[in-house]
């Protein structure tokens, strides 16, 4: 495991270009790119993974990309067909749980992906027997984005998903709703401890 520098590379505007273009040519074979962020992923245990989103015609492929080596390590696709619904709004933990006593960093806006149970596929899900299937994914912007840019990168991000499963599914009953978004805190300190120290920001 490297330490990640001072300056990372994931930081500069063609190293995200890059990436996305390389998740892009790597992923989408029968499907049309619609458009790429690199993003910040809060997986189910509370942690902050960075992680590259691909939005085609057809799905939502969530990568995770070494941007040292340049490879895929692995990647996860939701079908758009099966989102349901998108929350977006500022994340917030409990107010008296340990987290938010020990998280110094202040509320982000995020997006919360809602998809009908057990209907994502990926690498991880085919290699590790153990690895679940995640029905909901919540998304904020990486730490260099300023807030009020933040927002507006999160806004495009709803409406684009929005627009490609209302195309795929005009009758489905797809919403969007403004609200807080909760943060789980099942490992309380401990996660927030390693996200403070950006774990999900090394590259492995």
């Amino acid at each position: 495991m490297s330490i990640r520098p001072s300056v990372a590379i994931h930081e500069t505007y063609a190293a995200q270009v890059e990436a996305i273009t390389r998740c892009r040519d790597h992923l989408l074979k029968d499907e049309r790119f619609v458009k790429g962020w690199v993003v910040i992923s809060i997986n189910q245990w509370d942690m902050e993974q960075e992680r590259v989103l691909i939005l085609s015609n057809k799905s939502l492929h969530r990568i995770k990309y070494n941007f040292e080596t340049k490879f895929i390590e692995r990647s996860e696709k939701t079908d758009l067909i099966d989102i349901t619904h998108i929350e977006r709004g500022f994340l917030k933990y409990g107010k008296f749980t340990i987290s938010r006593v020990v998280s110094k960093t202040p509320e982000k806006y995020g997006i919360r992906i809602h998809a009908r149970e057990g209907t994502e596929a990926g690498t991880r899900s085919a290699s590790n027997p153990f690895a679940t299937k995640q029905a909901i994914r919540t998304f904020t912007t990486l730490d260099i984005v300023p807030p009020d840019h933040a927002k507006s990168i999160l806004q495009d991000m709803t409406d684009s998903v929005a627009e490609c499963v209302r195309r795929i599914n005009p009758h489905a009953p797809f919403y969007i709703a403004e609200c807080d978004l909760p943060r789980k805190a099942y490992l309380g300190a401990v996660t927030s401890g390693l996200n403070r120290m950006k774990v999900g920001s090394w590259n492995k």
